[in-house]
This record gives structure tokens, sequence and C-alpha cells, in this order.
């Protein structure tokens, strides 16, 4: 599959056809192995306006997505109107809010005690400023001591990297353009 807006509503589409619910990876259910369901995720690095035009493509074939906002750069301000406009019209397409986090703006390691409290802080900036729940926490370029990280570094929130979503389940990326797992209609 190209990276065309318009493959990826037929393929989505045809999914929602075949029968798979998308669910957020706060569900219960989403940590079940077998199953016909979708946890699908947009990590937003810079400007989540530029989202809003999947989000709609997503929406018109019935499915839903989380959206992952990093607000620890220098491109993305949760306290400027445009932005905060961006995510509320996201959720109002029927979409989740996750956090997306970037635990080398902090210097963080896993082991790091304080590690849950920097996730909560930024979680309630984000809530606070959109007035949006958010679902959970995607790690921004996680390390490689992140990915399959004990989901008590989110707690209570679940974050994407756990074993779960990432080993037991099938997962497939298209991060930085290309497949990283595959195509993903070969799985």
């Amino acid at each position: 599959m190209n990276f065309l807006l318009s493959e990826y509503k037929t393929f989505i589409g045809q999914l929602i056809a075949d029968g798979y619910k998308c669910l957020p990876f706060s569900a219960p259910e989403a940590r079940e192995v077998f199953g016909k369901h979708l946890l699908l995720r947009h990590d937003i690095d810079i400007d989540p306006s530029a989202a809003i035009e999947m989000a709609r493509v997503e929406k018109s074939v019935g499915a839903k997505s989380t959206y992952y906002v990093l607000l620890s750069n220098r491109h993305t301000n949760p306290l400027d109107k445009a932005f905060r406009n961006a995510v509320q019209e996201l959720a109002a397409l029927g979409h989740w809010i996750g956090l997306h986090f970037d635990a080398t703006q902090y210097d963080l390691q896993p082991e790091d005690p304080a590690f849950p409290k920097y996730v909560e802080k930024e979680v309630e900036l984000l809530e606070w400023a959109t007035g949006i729940s958010t679902d959970s926490v995607s790690f921004h370029r996680p390390a490689r001591e992140l990915l399959s990280a004990s989901g008590s570094l989110t707690a209570p929130l679940s974050h994407t990297y756990e074993n779960v979503f990432i080993r037991e389940i099938e997962y497939c990326s298209d991060s930085s353009g290309k497949w990283s797992y595959g195509p993903p209609e070969d799985r």
C-alpha cells in the first residue's frame, strides 16, 4: 500500500466492512490477542491541524483512532488557541486523544521513580488546555528501554509500547514513510 490518503481510506474502510471494530488502547478488549479489532494511532509531533483531514477520512468510513499529541517541543503549545481548537476538532470527529510523551525532554529513564509524575503532569496540562480526557500515552521516539516497559510508567493510563500491543497482537507501523513490519494488507 502506498502512502496515499485515498488508499488508506479504502484499506481501513474494507477492514470496517469486514467486521473489524476500532478500540482505544484503554479498552479492556484491546488487550485481547484474538478478535477483530483495530487499535489505530497517529502520533502528532508538530501541528494537530494537519491531522484533521485524516481524521475526517477515518470518520467517513466508520473508523476511530487515537491521536497522540506531543506537547514538549518548540512547535507545539497547548495554550495556543489554534492548537487547542485542532485537538478539540479531532475529538469532535469521534476520535480519542492521547499524550505523545517525550522522556528525553526530562532526561528520564524507565527506572526513574519520578517518571510517572512527569507523564501525569503533561496529561493534566493537555486535559486542562483542551478540556478533553486523555485516553492513553505513546512515547515519542522511545529508547529501547521503553519498548515493552511496564504499564506502571504511565498508570493509570496504558501506553502503546506495552508488550501486549507490540508483541502479542499483530503490530504494523508506517513510521518515517515505510512499513517497518511489512505492508498492512499482508497482515
